[in-house]
């Protein structure tokens, strides 16, 4: 199975971040102060999320192999379709982009009709449903519910990690090191690129942090 960057990131075990909580953390204020004594809540959900997120390309892994063993290509399970586009271009999009397309004014280039946009829409309708009948009768169905689920145990988590402000420099690390694998955040230790950007929530959940963090330090 072709995973994502984020595989990667399993490698930085749950150890690491407990040992990054080790490290002194910038906490001035009484409740920096408290949060190094117990703990930052954030190292704890950061190991969830790796923990969840494991068992999630395990599942995702599960679903393929029963997938290709029953003959049945999961690529039918994505939701797209190709458009064309008003100056005759073709694309290979998805719901959103098809509504975001037919939204567009006159002055853009790249958009379609509102007739092409129902034809798109209909075509997705009725692969979807083909793509439903084909995995029911193929007895998939359970495989990619659990699929489902093991992403919404993976999600849910992450969601309230980036929701929870870090109390410590241990937590804002943890934060990271749920992204970046190990051989990735060598490769930024020694002036390298990671193979993605954070993710924008959560590079933004990492700026609060740090920005908050240095107030309390400068008070």
């Amino acid at each position: 199975m072709q995973i994502s960057r984020r595989d990667a990131m399993l490698g930085a075990t749950a150890a690491a971040v407990v040992t990054g909580a080790a490290t002194a953390p910038l906490a001035i204020k009484a409740t920096g102060v408290k949060a190094a004594l117990v703990g930052d809540p954030v190292v704890a959900l950061a190991t969830q999320v790796k923990a969840a997120y494991r068992a999630s390309i395990d599942a995702d892994d599960a679903y393929e192999a029963a997938a290709d063993q029953a003959g049945y290509n999961i690529c039918a399970d994505w939701e797209a379709t190709t458009v064309t586009t008003t100056k005759g271009e073709q694309y290979h999009w998805g719901r959103e982009k098809i509504l975001e397309a037919t939204a567009r004014g006159e002055e853009w280039h790249v958009r379609i009709t509102p007739k092409e946009q129902d034809r798109a829409l209909a075509a997705i309708d009725t692969h979807q449903r083909e793509a439903e009948r084909a995995r029911h009768d193929l007895g998939l169905d359970p495989v990619k519910e659990r699929k489902h689920r093991a992403r919404a145990h993976w999600l849910g988590p992450e969601a309230r990690m980036r929701d929870t402000p870090a109390l410590t420099v241990a937590g804002v690390l943890a934060k990271m090191q749920t992204w970046y694998g190990d051989d990735e955040i060598e490769a930024i230790r020694s002036g390298g690129e990671p193979e993605d950007a954070l993710e924008t929530d959560l590079s933004a959940s990492i700026y609060r942090d740090l920005e908050r963090l240095a107030g309390e330090a400068r008070s």
